[in-house]
């Protein structure tokens, strides 16, 4: 949705999570028909696809829970080049 509104392009699905308020807001910007938005929404659970994006983000939260942030941007980027270098690996195997 945010894509249409900045872009001006309209997306051809919509992927969520299964939320409840989802069908509502994408009838809200993007006024597809039922019919349309049962073909268009796609409901994923997020287990596969989108796994590693929540473990990152679930990892970035604890890290500023538990530092309060990262004290430099060479600690950030130390931080993700490990991340990504141990996930990169394990995809490979």
């Amino acid at each position: 949705m945010a894509m249409k509104q900045t872009q001006g392009v309209r997306p051809e699905k919509i992927i969520t999570d299964g939320l409840w308020q989802y069908p509502v807001a994408i009838y809200k910007i993007m006024r597809w028909s039922w019919k349309e938005q049962k073909k268009r929404h796609i409901i994923d659970s997020g287990i596969g696809k989108n796994a590693f994006i929540k473990k990152l983000n679930r990892e970035i939260k604890r890290r500023f829970k538990w530092f309060g942030t990262f004290q430099a941007l060479d600690g950030a980027n130390a931080f993700f080049k490990l991340w990504f270098y141990y996930h990169n690996s394990l995809m490979l195997t």
